[in-house]
């Protein structure tokens, strides 16, 4: 993705998938990753922070960090505090939270991830054909 131009960004549910994420560039092209999780484990997209405009953006870097163990962070999990009936609604035995930044010449592009297990498990991006 390094040195592309891109034309957009979108998010999805893939059919009988997790989340996914697609980047579509200027020269027709698309790169596509789905949100998935390890086994007894479940994954999804939390949040896509764009810049104004990324029609045009060129891919500076792409940077991808260590999961945070979400648990018992009252500012990461909202089961450790908030009234929220989403999240009351899941119960996360272990709450896992990724972050992949996309550095554009406009701007960042972050994704947010999460992961749901007992703790044994974790996610990650897959990226898929088109």
């Amino acid at each position: 993705m390094v040195g592309r131009t891109l034309a957009r960004v979108a998010m999805s549910k893939a059919k009988g998938s997790d989340d996914r994420i697609s980047f579509a560039f200027q020269d027709g092209s698309e790169a596509v990753f789905d949100v998935e999780g390890d086994c007894c484990s479940s994954s999804w997209i939390e949040h896509l922070e764009l810049p104004g405009e990324v029609n045009g953006a060129v891919v500076l870097s792409v940077e991808d960090s260590d999961a945070v163990d979400a648990t018992e962070n009252d500012a990461l999990n909202p089961l450790g505090g908030t009234s929220d009936d989403e999240y009351r609604s899941r119960e996360h035995e272990s709450l896992q939270v990724y972050h992949t930044r996309i550095n554009t010449d406009r701007g960042e592009i972050v994704l947010e991830y999460r992961n749901s297990s007992n703790g044994y498990y974790g996610g990650y991006l897959s990226e898929v054909t088109p």
